[in-house]
């Protein structure tokens, strides 16, 4: 409901153009999201006897592959734009591909609280994040910013879920260590990320 409301305020606001645009690059963006989670979340809820060593190790793949998936979607900008051929994607795949990254890191806090079966908190964090991201989005469309108010409502919905899942699931990050079933689990979101992918 929070998204349809959003959303019918935003289509009154701003043109359809803003947001053709922003679903442009959205098809991208959302294909590098399958690369950047690669399973890694289901990995972390499947396994049955979980280490602080195995946590760290799957949260620190998660950042790199967020981090990876953030400088492809830079990198081919270009090449984006040009197939639509519109130049203003170029800036639109650096700042939406930002929460590429962040998704990345968020992965393991939104994985512990499913693996506790703490939905109430799931909940309230994912709705948060839809409801700050959308007041953000609608307050910056009425200053006339156009489609950056919608790339702004992408970001600021992936940190908000960031700060909240990190606070509910009460998990910090440390320097991995080697761990034995480390492997087992980024073996298994493999699997699962080339399922997704395919």
């Amino acid at each position: 409901f929070i998204n349809i409301g959003t959303t019918a305020v935003l289509s009154r606001v701003l043109p359809a153009s803003d947001f053709g645009l922003v679903a442009m690059v959205g098809t991208f963006t959302s294909f590098l999201m399958l690369i950047s989670d690669m399973g890694l979340s289901w990995a972390t809820v499947q396994k049955e006897r979980l280490e602080q060593g195995h946590i760290d190790m799957v949260f620190w793949a998660g950042a790199v592959l967020g981090g990876l998936a953030w400088a492809v979607c830079a990198l081919a900008a270009p090449l984006v734009a040009d197939f639509y051929k519109t130049a203003v994607l170029v800036p639109l795949c650096w700042v939406l591909g930002c929460s590429l990254f962040i998704n990345g890191r968020t992965i393991q806090p939104t994985a512990l609280l499913k693996r506790q079966m703490r939905q109430r908190e799931l909940a309230i964090s994912q709705t948060g994040a839809v409801l700050v991201a959308g007041l953000v989005a609608v307050g910056l469309a009425f200053t006339g910013v156009g489609y950056w108010a919608l790339a702004a409502q992408s970001i600021i919905g992936a940190l908000v879920l960031l700060a909240m899942s990190f606070y509910w699931s009460g998990y910090r990050p440390a320097i991995p260590r080697h761990s034995a079933g480390a492997m087992s689990l980024l073996k298994f979101g493999g699997y699962v990320g080339a399922c997704n992918i395919m």
